[in-house]
């Protein structure tokens, strides 16, 4: 993982990689806005808007190809 980190500021970094030193051994929850980080630092996603669950479904997924508008139009930039 640490090419995946090279570029990222030096706090950040430590604690993403932190982040994924503990898994599998913990559950740990995040929340970030930024869809570069979603994408670094988890397995899987929850979209939420307006306080109720949109979408959850592995990262990866729900970043390429989401099932819900709503998530879409987020990820893409058209809302929020």
């Amino acid at each position: 993982m640490t090419d995946l980190f090279s570029v990222l500021p030096k706090g950040t970094e430590a604690v993403e990689e932190f982040i994924w030193n503990l898994r599998g051994t913990y559950t740990i929850l995040i929340v970030t806005h930024n869809m570069a980080q979603a994408r670094r630092a988890s397995e899987e996603c929850i979209f939420m808007l307006m306080g109720k669950v949109v979408e959850h479904t592995a990262t990866e997924t729900m970043l390429v190809t989401p099932r819900n508008r709503g998530t879409a139009d987020y990820i893409e930039g058209r809302n929020g």
